[in-house]
């Protein structure tokens, strides 16, 4: 939950205030935020189909 509550901004932290575990947060944060409509898919879509790793990158 800590881990969460380290990547999310302050706005977002507001409306996370009731979740007592990481599960309910993760559900809170997906209904608000992940809606499942078509554009949201698309754009997931092409994000991971266009990723590409550089050769000076490591894995880590």
């Amino acid at each position: 939950m800590n881990t969460i509550f380290l990547n999310v901004g302050d706005h977002v932290l507001s409306k996370t205030k009731r979740c007592t575990t990481a599960a309910d947060t993760w559900s809170l944060l997906e209904a608000l935020y992940m809606p499942k409509s078509l554009p949201n898919r698309v754009h997931a879509q092409l994000k991971l189909y266009g990723f590409m790793m550089h050769d000076h990158q490591s894995i880590a």
